[in-house]
């Protein structure tokens, strides 16, 4: 007889004392051990319980097995000798550990300034996160999970599979110097061990930059003339007195404090070269 958990568990074939090969239905990884017992034919006889090669109880009726939690194929051996000397007897019984279906994340979490917009579930997987703008990101978004089953793997956006038993990073690296709104998507794909597969998508969107109605500028200057009165931003009329009769123009050079603002001179557009206009 053999029992899992409390529960006995079916031979195929049925026992006969003259069939020694055996198997039982695949048992799952939560099972820790096999309990085996042998009902005494000779009382004198001595039984050793064989588990993977290797002896774990002896001249004993009933034997606890720990199970090694590896995925082939594994054997439990009891060995029958007989108190006359002669041939042991030796009946096997096989059996695997069921690979799990476990396809589910354990964890899903967003660095800050982003936040999901729901709170993570294993069964929900499509999520947005949020509060991205062009102001406050300033660099790579971690994006962190794990898996529920140990033994799943994990394939982001189609790359290789990888184990996430612990924790995986991927970064939502947006273009900072596009002023535009931009949006990633991060597909995440769990296999679990029998191959059963269950996907995650989780859609960022960083919004555009905040056009600046800044109109001022925060220098101005005539090379080679002095201004009066001295430049500041809010004094909007400036002289520059009496110039030499031998210059036939003078060259103004304009700084904006909004860097995609338009300055005109004279009506004519200048243009702004890192930060910097000259007309």
């Amino acid at each position: 007889q053999v029992f899992k958990n409390g529960e006995q568990v079916s031979l195929t074939p049925e026992f006969s004392p003259s069939e020694t090969n055996y198997t039982i239905p695949d048992i799952t990884n939560d099972v820790t051990e096999l309990t085996v017992n042998a009902q005494e034919e000779n009382p004198d006889a001595t039984y050793h319980y064989i588990y993977q090669n290797e002896e774990i109880c002896g001249e004993t009726i009933s034997c606890r097995i720990p199970i090694d939690p590896t995925k082939t194929l594994q054997t439990i051996k009891v060995e029958v000798s007989p108190a006359d000397g002669s041939t042991p007897k030796v009946y096997r019984i096989d059996f695997n550990i069921k690979k799990d279906n476990n396809a589910n994340l354990a964890s899903l979490t967003v660095a800050a300034p982003g936040a999901l917009d729901s709170a993570f579930t294993a069964d929900d997987t499509e999520y947005t996160v949020t509060g991205l703008t062009y102001e406050n990101v300033t660099g790579p978004i971690a994006l962190k999970f794990s898996t529920s089953d140990p033994d799943a793997k994990v394939s982001i956006n189609g790359g290789a599979e990888q184990s996430c038993a612990v924790e995986c990073t991927t970064n939502l690296n947006f273009d900072l110097a596009d002023k535009n709104a931009q949006t990633i998507t991060t597909v995440i794909k769990v296999i679990a061990e029998d191959g059963t597969t269950k996907t995650y998508a989780v859609t960022a969107t960083r919004a555009a930059a905040i056009a600046s109605s800044d109109p001022t500028l925060s220098s101005l200057s005539v090379t080679d003339e002095a201004l009066s009165p001295s430049f500041t931003m809010d004094h909007t009329d400036y002289d520059i007195g009496e110039i030499s009769y031998q210059k036939q123009s003078v060259e103004v050079v304009v700084r904006p404090n909004n860097e995609e603002a338009h300055v005109f001179v004279n009506g004519n557009e200048v243009t702004i070269s890192g930060g910097v206009g000259r007309a």
